[in-house]
């Protein structure tokens, strides 16, 4: 039998990306033909999870593993930074830096070297053990890695990680060139709410050259300002936005010609500015900003929420205008997946669903969102949910020739057409 070092390195390498991260690191320790190959598995994806589990990762060692054998660094192509449960008013766990297996002197060295103007505050955090020093000293090494993924925990306002990206943008450290998905997604942080503050490193992010897929949770500054020149986006073709109102949205679509899948996550929540506060919600006006993309956009998925678990202050006076009902000239859209009230409207009697969707449709999601609890009614329902939707679900079907699937109310009412191939729309 033919030694497995032998194999030719294509089936080699089609074998080594199904084995576990732990075999892959034993396979590095113990067997020398195959260690280059398993280590540039080993590397080519790295997940540092901060949680209540897990408040002490080891991202120092990896740090110093990667700057000792810097070829290393070459061999990352993703990044996941993890993290969702800290209690919102629990100060961050900081790290230990006291340990002989940490060199600080060389971590800082290498900060000084960047030249950034944040160097002394990035060292002093860093010689602290905030995590967020040394999670910016991996991102701001990193040059090749095509999708990064950064969530709650280690997203707290403008820190050092948002000062790192910011720099990595605009060339004060080496750009994201081949950078393909980004991911910045944090929820809402109640108890501290600076840790919220992060338009300008959300922002910032448009302003990478090759990224199609984007997911950002976009605070709303006072002003809205473009940080330099109007980014233009030709290569993003899908976008899931949160937080973000509908006036900022407007000046941000146009900026995407060739966007083909939009998720926009609106929330009215609680802001230190109540001017912030918009108590009324126009669907034509949504529609209107829409518009931006009609002739490229074939995904729309949109949900609508008012405050959450911690919300402090009621809602008596939201107030909802207009349908969606313009959505029937996007000729392109395929998948659409939106609150019922979008479409039905909140009057006396349900607005014709056919009236609002583009023939072309073939998936069709109608959510029920209740918003009562806020003072928010729905002057067409009374009485079951059911017995009003089921009539106006058949007229859609009969009017929307392209239809394979479409559900209403949390997928308890569903309709499957001819053209619904087996597993098509699980």
């Amino acid at each position: 039998m033919a030694r497995f070092s032998l194999v030719p390195t294509e089936i080699i390498d089609q074998i080594l990306k199904f084995v576990p991260r732990p075999d892959l690191a034993s396979l590095c320790r113990v067997n020398k033909s195959l260690h280059q190959s398993a280590e540039l598995f080993l590397y080519s994806s790295i997940e540092i999870i901060w949680d209540k589990k897990h408040q002490k990762p080891s991202i120092a060692p990896l740090l110093r593993t990667l700057f000792h054998r810097p070829e290393l660094l070459s061999y990352v192509d993703e990044v996941h930074l993890h993290g969702a449960y800290f209690p919102d008013d629990l100060e961050r766990p900081l790290l230990d830096t006291a340990t002989a297996d940490i060199p600080l002197d060389e971590f800082i060295n290498i900060i000084n070297k960047t030249k950034v103007s944040y160097a002394d505050l990035w060292v002093e955090r860093l010689r602290s053990g905030h995590m967020d020093a040394f999670a910016g000293l991996l991102i701001a090494n990193l040059a090749k890695i095509s999708y990064l993924d950064i969530t709650h925990n280690f997203i707290n306002g403008n820190d050092i990680l948002s000062e790192v990206l910011l720099s990595k943008v605009f060339g004060q450290l080496p750009t994201f060139d081949h950078l393909k998905k980004m991911v910045y997604a944090k929820r809402l942080d109640y108890k501290v709410w600076e840790r919220n503050e992060i338009s300008l490193s959300t922002m910032s992010l448009f302003y990478l050259p090759a990224v199609t897929d984007m997911t950002v949770r976009m605070s709303n500054p006072d002003v809205f300002e473009w940080l330099v020149d109007v980014p233009t986006l030709n290569y993003l073709t899908s976008l899931d936005i949160g937080w973000f109102v509908e006036p900022y949205m407007a000046q941000l679509l146009p900026c995407v010609p060739n966007l083909k899948s939009l998720y926009w996550s609106w929330i009215y929540h609680q802001s230190p500015n109540e001017d912030m506060e918009e108590t009324i919600l126009d669907f034509n006006k949504i529609v209107e900003i829409l518009s931006n993309i009609k002739e490229s956009l074939e995904t729309f998925v949109f949900s609508m929420e008012i405050g959450g678990d911690d919300y402090e202050r009621k809602v008596d006076d939201m107030e909802f205008l207009g349908s969606f009902r313009g959505l029937r000239e996007f000729k392109q859209l395929k998948y659409l997946s939106i609150p019922l009230v979008c479409l039905a409207g909140f009057g006396s009697e349900p607005i014709p669903l056919e009236q609002s969707t583009p023939a072309g449709l073939e998936v069709i999601h109608l959510r029920w969102e209740d918003l009562s609890g806020f003072g928010v009614e729905v002057g067409w329902r009374n009485g079951n949910l059911f017995d009003h939707v089921r009539p106006m679900i058949q007229p859609l079907v009969e009017n929307s020739p392209n239809l394979h699937l479409l559900t209403a109310v949390r997928r308890k009412m569903e309709v499957r057409t001819k053209l619904c191939a087996p597993d098509c729309h699980p």
